[in-house]
């Protein structure tokens, strides 16, 4: 039963039979609403092919369970859907999801960040501090991120640098230890998609963006997924139907690491 009532259209198979867990972020209220970003991703579940045509997979065959929640107990949904043999990904409202994510993985696990804006609060630098650091697609740094020491260790692909080979870096980083893969919206071109938030020049298309993951997913063992930045995204608009159709390709390719 869809009991979280967040893809108003799919009916999962029974939680031990699901191969993957999406957990929305919820408000912390006692009615437990999605926040509007994750709201609207979901609500876009009914517009949207649920098929991957690329990879022509179908990760609702195997199962997807719905949870929602709130930021205090993520970390606490995270680890449990692991623990039931499930492949989580989170659906955010800002970069705290990652730390979540971070929190229930191993200490070793190396962060693929694909970041348009890197370093924007003191929250994120508890990211950079607590695991090995790799960023594609970031073209706007703050200050602070320009001066501080907690960066230096971080390895940057720059806009002019995203072909495929790039990730080079980051396989050899990873080797075979455990990987999250942190999408945040504002790595997309405002073109591609516009939340509101971010406004920053450049930006890569979304076919770029998917390109860079499929080699992440075919070179390392991504533990998890989180996709971020869908605070501003709104209800029955082009941001959440490319939102859902790109956590629907994550999916997929998540399925055929595990077909393997």
């Amino acid at each position: 039963m869809n009991s979280a009532n967040i893809f108003p259209e799919y009916e999962p198979p029974p939680r031990d039979e699901c191969a993957f867990c999406f957990i929305f972020e919820s408000t912390q209220d006692s009615a437990r609403g999605l926040f509007t970003g994750p709201s609207a991703v979901a609500h876009a579940s009914v517009y949207a092919e649920l098929y991957d045509v690329l990879l022509q997979r179908d990760p609702m065959k195997p199962g997807i369970w719905l949870e929602k929640t709130d930021h205090q107990n993520m970390t606490d949904v995270f680890s449990r859907a692991i623990a039931d043999g499930m492949w989580p990904v989170i659906i955010g409202e800002d970069r705290q999801s990652t730390l979540s994510a971070l929190n229930a993985l191993p200490e070793n696990t190396s962060l693929m960040a694909f970041y348009g804006t890197a370093f924007r609060s003191e929250k994120e630098r508890e990211i950079f501090n607590s695991t090995d650091v790799f960023m594609a697609g970031t073209r706007a740094l703050s200050t602070r991120c320009l001066t501080s020491s907690d960066m230096r260790g971080t390895r940057d692909v720059m806009e002019t640098g995203m072909a495929a080979d790039s990730i080079e870096s980051f396989v050899d980083m990873a080797g075979a230890g455990s990987v999250l893969v942190s999408i945040d919206l504002d790595v997309l071109a405002p073109s591609v998609l516009m939340n509101g938030r971010s406004i920053e020049p450049g930006g890569m298309k979304y076919d770029e963006l998917t390109s860079l993951l499929r080699t992440v997913f075919e070179r390392t063992e991504p533990a998890s997924v989180d996709i971020t930045g869908t605070k501003d995204i709104v209800q029955d608009t082009p941001a959440a139907l490319l939102a859902v159709e790109l956590l629907i390709h994550i999916a997929a390719m998540a399925q055929g690491k595990k077909e393997k």
